[in-house]
């Protein structure tokens, strides 16, 4: 089993925590939010996304740009099509 470190992020339609994984960074099973996690970690955050919500159904992906301190972290809807 693989070492990784966590991101939680908050639903754009309920608030709800979902997991985002990363292999970035020293992968120390570490468990940040958004606002703390370091750069290295966000770098791959995007990996396990669209993410569903477990709550209300939601499907979520998170967008990261800029570097601190001007960072912009969004956690926004996306519409799944079938390929």
């Amino acid at each position: 089993m693989g070492m990784y470190d966590s991101v939680t992020v908050p639903c754009p339609t309920c608030a709800e925590h979902a997991e985002f994984q990363s292999k970035s960074g020293d992968c120390k099973l570490e468990t940040y939010s958004l606002e703390d996690a370091p750069d290295d970690v966000l770098l791959d955050v995007h990996r396990q996304a669209p993410m569903r919500c477990w709550k209300c159904g939601t499907l979520f992906t998170v967008e990261v740009t800029g570097q601190r301190p001007r960072r912009t972290l969004t956690a926004r809807s996306v519409v799944w099509e079938a390929p």
